[in-house]
Parts: structure tokens; sequence; C-alpha cells
């Protein structure tokens, strides 16, 4: 498998498992200034992993998890299972330094494939885009 870099964002999430992805936006790497979807130009997560610290992960950083992942994506919305993919991101970190970019892209890539069908499961309604199960528990 031939790792999707444009699909792994700096801070850990997997772009593909976003509904925007391929259609409004293009992953958070992707520096093409001509997609619709904006919001990633000003992320100060991005900024602080390629630009400030020249990183490539966030999980990369001696300070992860650091007060601006958690206080943008780890300490909101405890209790909210739209945002479980974002609690789960020293984890998935973890992960990422143990495996190595290849076998983490495609664990991802499994983690984030409906069992049932194969179809991408989206964050957020945890739903395959294809059966429309519902994979909450087994993400």
């Amino acid at each position: 498998m031939k790792t999707k870099l444009n699909s792994l964002a700096p801070c850990g999430v997997f772009c593909e498992a976003c509904p925007s992805f391929g259609k409004t936006c293009f992953g958070c790497p992707d520096n093409n200034k001509d997609q619709k979807r904006t919001s990633k130009w000003s992320c100060q997560i991005r900024d602080c992993c390629y630009n400030q610290m020249k990183l490539q992960f966030c999980g990369h950083c001696d300070e992860f998890p650091c007060k601006l992942i958690n206080k943008r994506l780890i300490k909101p919305h405890p209790k909210n299972y739209k945002y479980k993919y974002r609690h789960e991101l020293p984890e998935v970190a973890e992960k990422l330094n143990l495996l190595g970019i290849e076998k983490y892209s495609q664990w991802l890539d499994e983690k984030w494939s409906c069992p049932h069908c194969g179809g991408r499961v989206y964050m957020y309604s945890y739903e395959c885009s294809k059966c429309e199960a519902i994979l909450i528990d087994q993400l």
C-alpha cells in the first residue's frame, strides 16, 4: 500500500474520514489554494507543526500532546461521541511512532473502513458512506 500523505493531518486525524475530504478539501497537508475548504489555512495546530516546529506530525514532538492540542482537540466536548476521534489522538500518535508512516497509514485506512462493505466510515457520524451502518462502537 502506498502512503497517502494528504490523508494524514499533522494532528493525527485521518483526513479521509472527514466527509469534506476529496470534495471541498484535499487534506490538511495539501497546499493547493484552489480548494473550497479554507479553514486549514488558519489552523494554529497545522501552523505550529509545519511552520514552527518543522515536523510532519505533532506526534513526533516532545511536547505532544501540548496545550494547543489539548485546548483545541482533546479537551473540548468530553462526552460527545461525535468527537471520539479527537480524544483518541494520544493513542493514535503513539501508534504512528510505533508503526511508522506506511503501516500507520494502512492501519488508519483499515480502521476507518466499514467491516461490512468496505465503505469509508466518516467521523462525526461514524456512519458508513456506502451501507450507512453506524460503527461508533467498532472504532
